[in-house]
């Protein structure tokens, strides 16, 4: 017969605070039975075989432990149940005729073995759960928190319940000491600058955690080294999962003692001191730290809502497996939210945001978000559709309807006031004092030239067949953005600010390009890609984030392939008929691409490169008023924007100084 002295289970628990562990424990003992049907898999029996068998109690002083085991069988992932193979017969006289559906061959199925383990154990005022199977222990833990568990077609429920241990008194007990490993999640919008997920190991990560590229992360998952009582010991803590982890053992009566120095080192942790230093305290320094629900009240000035797809899962990334990424839904494809800032502000309840719903660009409808308290650690995000653009039944309201149904595992709200609401749970961010200071504030009405030019058009149009069309041969004969950039290359593409004599300026605007402007002083030696990016929605007076990750990132990508010498290829493959006259020089002289190519090819190993943002989404007065009050602490408006903008351009800055390059945002004048 099995015991428990025939066991030896891994140290990875889930513990619950409770009044009466002991009860609870033989409550969940005896629905042990009923919980297994609703796993995915049920387990495997034989006749009059009960499903768990369960193993004699255990019981070490102030210990007790009782569980079971299980059996599943499921065929292997590699395997394919084939039709049955049909004997040779006469041929059919007639071929049109549809051959009867195949049998399948159930003499064929193979199934793999798998047996389980489960433990429930007490002490003291504690609960601790272990699963060999996660789904078992995610039940487990639904039923003890809960009080009930399952699925649609059948639950499970309890009398009593535990209570989960708090992040803090995870923190104060087990995150501390030497951080070996750790597990960071990006609240961040979403950039090719910058990873979604990271995974850290070394010798002390609180020491090794960038100060300023992390502080955008949340860490859901890490390892310390403790010393405890003279001995060092290593824990991992998951609170995405819920578990504390330690290592294998060789006998339960050692996994018993584990449980019990865990539940020790929790009523002997303790808060922080308010003299212990950042890098010293409980969880991890520098990163973004879940917050209470109860600083919902201090949410304000909403500005992004993102729509992300869950990121690949830990199993998977540290099995290193190579998995193919879940299909893209209608919405992730195609939709987006843009916020509508004036009628954001204008919400009595600041935590809420307005967006209009695009598909394809076009507004199909408008949507209010709401992150509402779940309890004292989780949200929801409540939404109300306000007016529609289209029919309900529309299928681009139907690809919404669906996208928002996940909206507590896709969406994520970010806001000025530094919080961001991610995956059901509500976080402050700690910006760092970095503010981005490589600004040239540029007048646009007029400019330099003494031409008024619209920052709201990137490109000179043409009206052909009813709409506007892209006309570049009217490049510095309109007053877009493009059109500045062709009149006022002299004054712009320097990196010092002073006017470049000898000039050569490309347009390469088009698929594939490197970016929509590049010059190059055959004197000065330097090569300045610009990116040119109309302020078509939002107001100068208001500082937006989103818009410059998207042009940042295309420009990070694109300087690497000047670098790879890739930069005359692609131009000289994406010449075409209407392109090919887009080359201007200081003096008037004609110049073709190819022209354009070999200068490029002659001092590409050592010239000066340059990046250029020319888009004037942000005015001179708001961005200094945002800094003056960020330097005097000041909670006023914009300065949370103003943060995470430098810290997204300041991230850049240091990109593009790994590989040689420099940095300028154009903003408008004031």
């Amino acid at each position: 017969m099995l015991t428990f002295l025939n066991t030896r289970p891994h140290v990875t628990v889930s513990l619950f605070r409770c009044d009466d562990p002991g009860e609870i424990a033989e409550e969940l003992i005896g629905k042990l039975e009923a919980l297994s049907d609703t796993l995915p898999t049920a387990p495997a029996t034989e006749a009059g075989e009960a499903a768990i068998k369960l193993l004699e109690a255990y019981v070490d002083d102030d210990l007790s432990a009782a569980g079971g085991w299980y059996r599943i069988e499921k065929p292997p992932s590699w395997f394919r149940l084939a039709p049955k193979i049909a004997a040779p017969g006469p041929a059919d006289e007639d071929d049109d005729v549809d051959e009867p559906e195949a049998e399948l061959d159930e003499a064929l199925v193979i199934k793999d073995v798998q047996n389980h383990l489960v433990v429930v154990a007490s002490c003291k005022t504690y609960i601790g759960i272990f699963a060999s199977q996660d789904a078992m222990r995610q039940r487990l833990a639904e039923l003890i928190e809960f009080g009930s568990a399952g699925t649609d077609d059948g639950s499970v429920s309890i009398s009593r319940t535990g209570e989960p241990i708090d992040r803090v008194a995870i923190e104060n007990a087990f995150v501390r000491g030497k951080t070996k490993s750790a597990w960071l999640e990006g609240l961040h919008v979403s950039t090719d600058l910058k990873a979604d997920r990271k995974i850290l190991s070394g010798p002390n990560l609180r020491y090794a955690l960038d100060h300023f590229d992390d502080q955008t992360f949340s860490y859901s998952a890490a390892i310390s080294e403790l010393n405890r009582a003279g001995e060092t010991k290593r824990v991992g803590v998951s609170h995405s999962k819920g578990t504390l982890w330690t290592k294998s053992t060789k006998q339960f009566a050692e996994f018993a003692e584990e449980v019990r120095l865990l539940v020790d080192a929790l009523e002997a942790g303790e808060a922080d001191t308010p003299t212990t230093s950042e890098l010293e305290r409980a969880g991890l320094p520098i990163v973004a730290r879940p917050a209470v629900t109860e600083n919902l009240k201090n949410l304000d000035d909403g500005f992004d809502v993102g729509y992300e797809a869950p990121t690949t899962q830990e199993e998977t990334l540290l099995a290193g497996e190579i998995v193919e990424a879940e299909p893209l839904d209608d919405w992730q494809r195609n939709g987006s939210f843009l916020v509508d800032e004036a009628a954001t502000a204008s919400s009595k309840n600041k935590a809420q945001i307005v967006a209009r719903a695009l598909f394809d660009g076009e507004h199909i409808a408008t949507i209010r978000l709401e992150p509402i308290k779940r309890n004292d650690t989780s949200v929801e995000i409540l939404h109300r559709v306000e007016d529609y653009k289209v029919r309900k039944d529309d299928e681009r309201m139907v690809f919404l309807d669906r996208s928002l149904m996940k909206r507590n595992t896709n969406l994520t709200l970010r806001y000025g006031s530094g919080h961001a609401v991610q995956k059901g749970a509500l976080y402050s961010l700690r910006f760092k004092e970095v503010i981005f200071e490589e600004w040239r504030w540029s007048k646009f009405a007029p400019a330099e030239d003494g031409k008024t030019y619209k920052v709201k058009d990137e490109k000179p149009t043409r009206v052909s067949k009813g709409k506007k069309v892209y006309a570049p041969d009217l490049i510095g004969a309109s007053d877009s953005l493009f059109c500045y950039m062709r009149n006022n290359g002299a004054n712009l593409i320097g990196r010092d600010g002073t006017p470049v004599a000898d000039w050569h300026l490309l347009c390469d605007d088009g698929s594939g390009e490197i970016a929509d402007f590049i010059a190059l002083s055959p004197t000065k030696r330097f090569v300045t890609f610009v990116h040119v990016k109309a302020n078509s929605k939002g107001s100068p007076s208001t500082i937006s984030v989103t818009p410059f990750s998207e042009v940042v990132s295309q420009a990070t990508k694109n300087l690497r392939n000047f670098d790879m010498g890739r930069l005359s290829e692609g131009i000289r493959t994406r010449t075409t008929d209407n392109n090919k006259g887009l080359v201007w020089r200081h003096d008037g002289a004609a110049i073709t691409r190819e022209d354009f190519c070999v200068l490029l090819d002659q001092f590409r190993p050592n010239a000066d490169r340059h990046v250029i943002i020319l888009q004037p989404r942000i005015n001179e007065n708001t961005w200094n008023k945002a800094v003056s009050n960020h330097r005097a602490n000041k909670k006023a408006a914009q300065v949370g924007r103003m943060r995470q903008l430098s810290g997204l351009l300041s991230a850049a800055r240091n990109t593009f100084a790994k590989l040689g390059a420099t940095i300028e945002v154009v903003g408008i004048k004031s």
